[in-house]
């Protein structure tokens, strides 16, 4: 039983590995959009607002 166990974790190892890189590379790139999108929320925020401001007839333009 040990063996047989001992033999999966071995198999596994190497793409634990690999994922484990592949997830060190996107980490950066995540971080990154994460903070776009911190950046893009209050001005989104403020568009849905103007939007319904617009809808309800409060703007300047129709």
């Amino acid at each position: 039983m040990l063996a047989g166990n001992q033999a999966a974790l071995d198999r596994l190892n190497p793409e634990l590995s690999g994922l484990n890189r592949e997830l060190g590379r996107l980490n950066p790139e995540l971080g990154r959009l994460n903070r776009e999108l911190g950046r893009l929320n209050p001005e989104l925020s403020g568009l849905k607002r103007e939007l319904g401001r617009l809808r309800r007839g409060h703007g300047g333009w129709r």
